[in-house]
């Protein structure tokens, strides 16, 4: 499982420098208060946690608790003065390239759970950030810098699109080991 967090941890960093590519680069504050913090880390965990019960794996389930602060680290980038904007991290296109780089680390029995976990955490987090009160993202980012803002109540459709990811992930593998399919 340390091998799946580190490879998570290094795609989030290194996507993160791609808001650099925008022409207009300008320097974002950081969004986290010390009071706050405990509340958006423990609700993160929590909102991850509760989307991936369906893969019935304690470790994927522990993965994805965690991807989902970890997609944060976006934030680092403007904590070390890089004039980054948005938050990639947030995006199709990194949950898309963290599915893979989680599928290609990890064993192969468990490929379709690793892959489905970048699009679990994605939605899990924005679910929790939207429910927090942060509204606005750069979803399509580094291929498109337009921001998408979302309605409040957006959250509760974003937690069952990510638990029906999870739950498609878990019947797919059961199904290959049945042989329905492949």
């Amino acid at each position: 499982m340390c091998k799946w967090i580190l490879a998570y941890v290094c795609v989030a960093i290194l996507f993160s420098y791609l808001s650099l590519l925008h022409p207009q680069a300008r320097i974002v504050l950081p969004d986290y208060q010390r009071p706050r913090l405990a509340i958006e880390l423990s609700g993160h965990i929590i909102f991850g946690l509760i989307a991936s019960i369906p893969l019935l794996n304690f470790r994927l389930i522990s993965l994805t608790g965690l991807a989902c602060v970890l997609i944060d680290l976006d934030h680092l980038t403007v904590a070390l003065g890089f004039p980054v904007i948005g938050n990639p991290d947030h995006s199709i296109p990194f949950a898309i390239l963290s599915g893979i780089v989680l599928a290609l680390v990890g064993p192969r029995r468990m490929r379709r759970e690793l892959f489905a976990i970048g699009f679990i955490v994605l939605f899990a987090h924005i679910s929790f950030d939207v429910f927090a009160g942060w509204l606005s993202f750069q979803l399509l980012l580094p291929l498109n810098f337009a921001v998408f803002t979302l309605s409040t109540y957006y959250w509760l459709l974003l937690e069952v699109v990510a638990i029906c990811i999870s739950l498609m992930a878990a019947v797919s593998v059961k199904a290959k080991f049945r042989g329905l399919w492949d």
